[in-house]
């Protein structure tokens, strides 16, 4: 066996194993799609459903439930928003290579002999390699959007509802008598401060939760 023959076997055998990871880079990101799917659809039913109960009750609920439902719900937006980003990113590369016209004329060349198979199969496992850097980017975006949004959902929501109920009463305990009493008998102007606050509460929790897991992470 030539020199040339064996480089080309080794060419297969390597294209061989370059394929395995594309296939593992695809189960991989079906498993992230199907995770951010399934959160995406929870958190979008929960935040509509506390959108619409708090929209129908602002005015009776007490002041403490207005701005810990605004809390929670912008901690849920912050989290749809990372799980939407998920879908969002481009799909999964194959790694084959295809003629540029999509005619057989074009691949003519390479059945001629086998000095031009041995050129595209380098060819083939370029690509794939190209595929293989593709999709590591692309997966690792993916991956980040998913834990950005889990670190939203299932830190941000419980911790910005306790900000948020804290911070009310610190806030009601610290007024004057008659300030500490308008939180009972709201205006519409105190609901709307306190829905402000609310979002203000989650926002800030949740995006420093996010900042901080960020820099955390290994670059």
């Amino acid at each position: 066996m030539s020199d040339s023959e064996k480089r080309a076997q080794r060419v297969s055998l390597l294209r061989v194993e370059f394929e395995k990871l594309l296939q593992f880079h695809a189960e991989s990101f079906r498993e992230i799609d199907a995770k951010a799917k399934y959160w995406l659809t929870a958190c979008l039913s929960a935040f509509l459903g506390l959108m619409g109960y708090g929209f129908q009750n602002a005015e009776i609920l007490s002041i403490y439930f207005v701005v810990v439902f605004a809390a929670v719900n912008t901690s849920l937006l912050i989290a749809i928003y990372f799980f939407a980003s998920t879908l969002g990113v481009k799909m999964v590369l194959s790694g084959v290579l295809l003629p540029g016209t999509r005619k057989f004329k074009d691949i003519e060349y390479f059945l001629e002999n086998d000095k031009h198979w041995a050129e595209l199969e380098v060819d083939q496992t370029q690509q794939i390699l190209d595929s293989i850097a593709s999709n590591e980017r692309l997966n690792a975006a993916k991956s980040l959007s998913v834990r950005y949004a889990e670190i939203s959902l299932f830190r941000g929501v419980p911790g910005s509802a306790c900000l948020a109920a804290v911070g009310t009463f610190l806030y009601t305990a610290a007024c004057p008598s008659w300030l500490a009493a308008a939180t009972i008998v709201r205006s519409s102007a105190t609901t709307g401060a306190a829905v402000v606050a609310g979002a203000v509460i989650g926002a800030g929790f949740s995006g420093a939760l996010i900042v901080v897991r960020h820099y955390r992470d290994p670059k």
